[in-house]
Protein backbone atom coordinates (compact mmCIF):
# COMPACT_ATOMS: atom_id res chain seq x y z
CA UNK A 1 0.00 0.00 0.00
CA UNK A 2 1.29 3.67 -0.83
CA UNK A 3 0.96 5.87 1.54
CA UNK A 4 0.91 9.82 0.46
CA UNK A 5 3.37 12.45 2.57
CA UNK A 6 2.02 15.84 4.05
CA UNK A 7 3.72 17.91 1.37
CA UNK A 8 3.13 15.44 -1.45
CA UNK A 9 0.36 17.23 -3.78
CA UNK A 10 -3.12 16.06 -3.81
CA UNK A 11 -4.85 15.58 -7.45
CA UNK A 12 -7.78 17.93 -7.92
CA UNK A 13 -10.58 15.27 -7.45
CA UNK A 14 -8.77 14.60 -3.73
CA UNK A 15 -8.34 18.13 -3.23
CA UNK A 16 -11.95 19.63 -3.30
CA UNK A 17 -15.18 17.67 -3.48
CA UNK A 18 -17.08 18.82 -7.49
CA UNK A 19 -20.34 17.33 -7.00
CA UNK A 20 -22.11 19.98 -9.13
CA UNK A 21 -22.37 20.37 -12.89
CA UNK A 22 -21.79 24.16 -12.45
CA UNK A 23 -19.01 23.85 -9.95
CA UNK A 24 -16.56 21.77 -12.66
CA UNK A 25 -17.71 24.40 -15.51
CA UNK A 26 -16.72 27.20 -13.34
CA UNK A 27 -13.36 25.21 -12.92
CA UNK A 28 -12.72 24.75 -16.24
CA UNK A 29 -13.61 28.45 -16.63
CA UNK A 30 -11.09 29.31 -14.24
CA UNK A 31 -8.53 26.82 -16.26
CA UNK A 32 -9.32 28.87 -19.49
CA UNK A 33 -9.13 32.31 -18.24
CA UNK A 34 -5.35 31.06 -16.33
CA UNK A 35 -4.67 29.74 -20.02
CA UNK A 36 -4.96 32.82 -21.67
CA UNK A 37 -2.91 35.35 -19.43
CA UNK A 38 -0.13 32.60 -19.49
CA UNK A 39 -0.13 29.33 -21.76
CA UNK A 40 -0.96 25.52 -21.77
CA UNK A 41 1.48 24.01 -19.96
CA UNK A 42 1.34 26.33 -17.18
CA UNK A 43 -2.25 26.28 -17.10
CA UNK A 44 -2.12 22.34 -17.06
CA UNK A 45 0.54 22.35 -14.21
CA UNK A 46 -1.25 24.80 -11.91
CA UNK A 47 -4.94 22.72 -12.30
CA UNK A 48 -3.42 19.38 -12.98
CA UNK A 49 -5.33 18.48 -15.81
CA UNK A 50 -3.87 17.26 -19.46
CA UNK A 51 -2.61 19.78 -21.98
CA UNK A 52 -5.02 18.93 -24.72
CA UNK A 53 -8.13 19.27 -22.07
CA UNK A 54 -6.78 22.79 -21.94
CA UNK A 55 -7.01 23.40 -25.66
CA UNK A 56 -10.08 21.50 -26.10
CA UNK A 57 -11.79 23.78 -23.17
CA UNK A 58 -10.37 27.14 -24.50
CA UNK A 59 -12.04 26.04 -28.45
CA UNK A 60 -15.45 25.41 -26.55
CA UNK A 61 -15.49 28.55 -24.55
CA UNK A 62 -17.69 31.54 -25.71
CA UNK A 63 -17.51 33.64 -22.32
CA UNK A 64 -19.70 32.16 -20.04
CA UNK A 65 -19.44 28.74 -17.50
CA UNK A 66 -22.65 27.69 -19.41
CA UNK A 67 -20.48 26.82 -22.64
CA UNK A 68 -18.33 24.64 -20.52
CA UNK A 69 -20.27 21.72 -18.97
CA UNK A 70 -20.17 18.61 -20.02
CA UNK A 71 -22.50 17.70 -23.15
CA UNK A 72 -24.41 14.40 -23.79
CA UNK A 73 -22.41 11.63 -24.97
CA UNK A 74 -25.13 9.79 -27.08
CA UNK A 75 -25.13 10.36 -30.50
CA UNK A 76 -27.60 11.89 -32.65
CA UNK A 77 -28.21 9.05 -34.90
CA UNK A 78 -26.86 5.51 -35.91
CA UNK A 79 -25.04 5.30 -39.57
CA UNK A 80 -26.91 2.23 -40.12
CA UNK A 81 -30.12 2.94 -38.40
CA UNK A 82 -33.23 2.43 -40.62
CA UNK A 83 -34.05 5.00 -43.08
CA UNK A 84 -37.53 6.77 -42.55
CA UNK A 85 -38.46 5.29 -45.92
CA UNK A 86 -37.83 1.89 -44.74
CA UNK A 87 -39.80 2.60 -41.36
CA UNK A 88 -42.59 3.65 -43.51
CA UNK A 89 -42.75 0.71 -45.86
CA UNK A 90 -42.77 -1.55 -42.56
CA UNK A 91 -45.50 0.47 -40.53
CA UNK A 92 -47.75 0.82 -43.93
CA UNK A 93 -48.05 -3.56 -44.48
CA UNK A 94 -47.79 -4.34 -41.00
CA UNK A 95 -51.59 -4.31 -40.52
CA UNK A 96 -52.19 -6.84 -43.58
CA UNK A 97 -49.65 -9.37 -42.24
CA UNK A 98 -49.71 -8.46 -38.68
CA UNK A 99 -50.46 -12.55 -37.76
CA UNK A 100 -47.44 -13.34 -40.02
CA UNK A 101 -44.72 -11.41 -39.94
CA UNK A 102 -42.22 -13.89 -42.00
CA UNK A 103 -44.63 -13.43 -44.46
CA UNK A 104 -44.06 -9.10 -43.64
CA UNK A 105 -40.67 -10.07 -43.80
CA UNK A 106 -40.67 -11.55 -47.45
CA UNK A 107 -43.11 -9.20 -48.68
CA UNK A 108 -40.99 -6.10 -47.52
CA UNK A 109 -37.59 -8.30 -49.13
CA UNK A 110 -39.36 -8.82 -52.58
CA UNK A 111 -40.12 -4.27 -52.33
CA UNK A 112 -36.34 -3.77 -51.60
CA UNK A 113 -35.87 -4.36 -47.79
CA UNK A 114 -32.38 -5.36 -47.57
CA UNK A 115 -32.64 -5.10 -43.30
CA UNK A 116 -32.88 -8.26 -41.31
CA UNK A 117 -35.75 -10.04 -39.83
CA UNK A 118 -34.75 -8.95 -35.93
CA UNK A 119 -34.33 -5.57 -37.26
CA UNK A 120 -37.53 -5.26 -38.62
CA UNK A 121 -39.35 -6.87 -35.76
CA UNK A 122 -37.38 -4.14 -33.50
CA UNK A 123 -39.12 -1.67 -35.62
CA UNK A 124 -42.56 -3.04 -35.14
CA UNK A 125 -42.21 -3.08 -31.50
CA UNK A 126 -41.11 0.28 -31.37
CA UNK A 127 -43.03 1.71 -32.80
CA UNK A 128 -46.77 -0.40 -32.29
CA UNK A 129 -45.74 -0.46 -28.74
CA UNK A 130 -49.11 -0.81 -26.14
CA UNK A 131 -49.16 1.86 -23.09
CA UNK A 132 -50.70 0.03 -20.59
CA UNK A 133 -53.86 0.76 -18.36
CA UNK A 134 -53.64 2.84 -15.73
CA UNK A 135 -54.15 1.16 -12.03
CA UNK A 136 -57.68 1.58 -10.95
CA UNK A 137 -57.89 2.95 -8.02
CA UNK A 138 -59.63 1.58 -4.64
CA UNK A 139 -62.79 4.30 -3.88
CA UNK A 140 -62.95 2.89 0.14
CA UNK A 141 -60.93 1.22 2.02
CA UNK A 142 -61.28 -2.58 1.47
CA UNK A 143 -62.83 -2.52 -2.00
CA UNK A 144 -59.68 -4.54 -3.01
CA UNK A 145 -59.38 -6.66 0.00
CA UNK A 146 -60.59 -10.31 -1.09
CA UNK A 147 -61.54 -12.26 2.00
CA UNK A 148 -61.81 -16.24 1.16
CA UNK A 149 -64.05 -18.71 3.65
CA UNK A 150 -63.94 -21.73 4.53
CA UNK A 151 -67.01 -24.30 5.27
CA UNK A 152 -65.72 -26.58 8.02
CA UNK A 153 -68.06 -29.75 7.56
CA UNK A 154 -69.75 -30.68 10.82
CA UNK A 155 -67.48 -34.39 10.86
CA UNK A 156 -64.60 -32.21 11.26
CA UNK A 157 -66.17 -30.27 14.80
CA UNK A 158 -65.60 -32.15 17.86
CA UNK A 159 -67.56 -31.22 21.28
CA UNK A 160 -67.63 -27.71 19.99
CA UNK A 161 -63.68 -27.66 19.05
CA UNK A 162 -61.93 -28.42 15.98
CA UNK A 163 -60.58 -31.85 15.30
CA UNK A 164 -57.19 -31.55 14.55
CA UNK A 165 -55.19 -33.49 12.19
CA UNK A 166 -51.99 -33.74 14.15
CA UNK A 167 -54.16 -35.17 16.89
CA UNK A 168 -53.69 -34.30 20.60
Amino acid sequence: MIMKSANQPKSRKESCSMNSIAQEARFRQRVVKYFYKHRATAASIRFKVCRQSVYNRSARYDGTWKSLVERSHRPHHHPKEHTHAEKEMILRRYPYYKNDMTALWDSLRQSGYTRSYCGMLRVIKKRTARNPKPYARAWYPGQKVQVDVKFVPSECVVNGGKLSIHGS
